[in-house]
């Protein structure tokens, strides 16, 4: 490796200062900790430094939805391109993305594979393009997106030799950043809904719950139950049960994920809610809500199940009901169960008659 990075720089003609600034670029993104909004801030502060433009950006690679997201940026229309996403195969950068082949554009007005709709969004002109995939261990990870020579002039092949010398190693960086982030993820999430789990969301509870306490704030917690969960696994599997488990957690994501994204599968159909701010009245109008949403949606579990299931609510808030993270859960709880002993499909706040 140390061979072909030398014979990389040797070709390149600025000589020993433009040489020694590539390695120490090389040697501060793979210094970096684990952490990968640091790998973006070096790997985008090194190529400003590297190739002069008007805008620098770092596209990330979604697997899930096949698309590139805008993801570090530097420039103009900073804030205008933050997460604005693409197609893997459209446009300049998501052909690079799709071929893993780096390209040159220098008038983008000859180039069948410019899409203009980014410059139309955002008011914008690209003139040319620089544009170098970033891959590592064989695969895109995304693309760096280097846009506009100043002055009129153009990307020239050495340009996108020092890039690339700089990205064979900032790749790899990059990707064991992804793979530590992902393993944090793993950690503390669930992993068939991709709710938090009920260890993190505990410890979750009681950050917020000293919060609350410090600023004197309300905090609202909410403890679901799936009503006749059983008969799905009976009647049609424990796949489909677990279509089930996911189709609801994406729906209650879906319709509070906007006020709280605390949201965890607790274990087997229990899922639970932590909402900062919000009184137990609210929090019950939150609930009851998301009640009746829920009883009229049609989930899709697979090409050939679709069903309609209810839920049973309980509502417990600081400090309303409860003082400590043992008391919102176990009063929640019991309000949950108030609600499943009478008609299940209903939401109760917890009150001093259920002790």
């Amino acid at each position: 490796m140390v061979k072909d990075i030398t014979h990389d720089l040797a070709v390149l003609p600025e000589g020993k200062s433009l040489e020694l600034t590539i390695l120490r670029k090389i040697g501060e993104v793979l210094s970096s900790e684990m952490d990968i909004e640091q790998v973006l801030s070096r790997i985008i502060d090194a190529c400003r430094e590297l190739v002069s433009a008007e805008g620098w950006s770092i596209l990330l690679k979604d697997k899930k939805r096949d698309e590139l997201v805008f993801t570090r940026i530097h420039g103009k229309k900073k804030a205008e391109l933050a997460n604005m996403k693409i197609k893997v195969g459209q446009g300049i950068a998501g052909k690079v993305a799709e071929s893993g082949e780096p390209k040159i554009v220098n008038d983008v007005t000859t180039d069948a594979d410019f899409y203009p709709g980014i410059d139309q969004s955002i008011g914008f002109e690209t003139r040319s393009i620089l544009c170098i995939p970033l891959i590592s261990r064989g695969k895109v990870l995304g693309v760096i997106e280097i846009i506009n020579k100043p002055k009129g002039k153009k990307f020239s092949e050495t340009d996108l030799k020092k890039v690339q010398i700089f990205t064979n190693f900032a790749s790899i960086a990059l990707e064991n950043a992804q793979l530590y982030e992902q393993a944090l993820v793993s950690a503390i999430t669930d992993d068939l809904t991709g709710l938090y789990n009920n260890r993190f969301i505990n410890h979750k509870l009681s950050v917020e719950l000293q919060i609350a306490k410090k600023k004197k704030q309300s905090l609202g917690f909410i403890f679901i139950d799936l009503d006749h969960f059983k008969y799905v696994n009976d009647n049609y599997g424990h796949i489909a049960g677990s279509g089930l488990l996911k189709a609801v957690a994406d729906f209650i994501r879906d319709r509070v994920g906007k006020q709280t994204d605390m949201i965890a599968r607790y274990g087997g159909d229990e899922f639970l809610i932590v909402v900062p701010k919000l009184n137990a009245e609210k929090t019950y109008k939150l609930a009851e809500q998301l009640r009746k949403n829920l009883a009229d949606e049609l989930l899709i579990i697979d090409d050939d199940i679709q069903t309609r299931i209810t839920a049973s609510f309980g509502i417990a808030a600081y400090p309303e009901q409860a003082e400590s993270l043992e008391e919102l859960i176990g009063m929640a709880d019991k309000a949950m169960y108030e609600v499943k002993e009478r008609n299940r499909n209903g939401v109760k706040i917890f009150s001093k008659d259920l002790q």
